[in-house]
């Protein structure tokens, strides 16, 4: 009687070892997100003051520390002198490199000045939260208040308040029309 306890109880152990390392398995190739959120508004402070607004209808966060925005972001960017909004920025679709540090948006990205109504329009960017800069090696436009320019890369800062084309294409004047 004991010898067929003892091979039932092995037989047991030896079962739930292979469903451990299956289910286990099954974890270790699901490559989805382990966090979804829907119309997700979500505000960012440093030190009680109101740096940033996020705002998106879809939000994902995947196992291995990336984050993804695939209907697009729309961030609300503050002044800490200020306390008020001076950038906006909007995309159709952010990546976040967690090992990197930052998010890659793609796809309609413009980034907004509310104190000088600049306006730059691109199809990549990358923004880096930590040194609060914005990055893009693509084609850019810019409008100004009477201007239009062109060009290949930009560095700005993050509010857009301080920018660099890196390779500029030309400006056009703008007209104001009367009506």
């Amino acid at each position: 009687m004991r010898k067929y306890f003892f091979i039932f109880s092995f037989f047991l152990i030896s079962l739930g070892c292979s469903l451990s390392s299956q289910e286990k398995s099954v974890l270790e190739s699901y490559k989805g997100p382990i966090i979804e959120m829907y119309d997700s508004k979500t505000s960012l402070s440093d030190s009680a003051v109101l740096r940033m607004k996020l705002n998106a209808e879809e939000y994902f966060i995947y196992a291995n520390d990336g984050e993804e925005y695939p209907k697009g972001l729309f961030m609300e960017i503050y002044s800490t002198k200020e306390k008020k909004m001076i950038a906006t920025f909007r995309s159709n679709y952010v990546r976040k490199d967690h090992n990197e540090d930052f998010f890659k948006a793609t796809g309609n990205v413009i980034l907004t000045n509310l104190n000088t109504n600049d306006v730059l329009n691109t199809e990549e960017l990358l923004w880096y939260p930590n040194d609060e800069k914005f990055f893009t090696d693509k084609f850019i436009t810019i409008k100004t208040e009477n201007e239009l320019h062109k060009g290949q890369g930009l560095e700005s800062n993050q509010d857009f308040s301080s920018y660099k084309i890196m390779k500029p294409m030309g400006s056009i004047q703008l007209e104001e029309k009367d009506n």
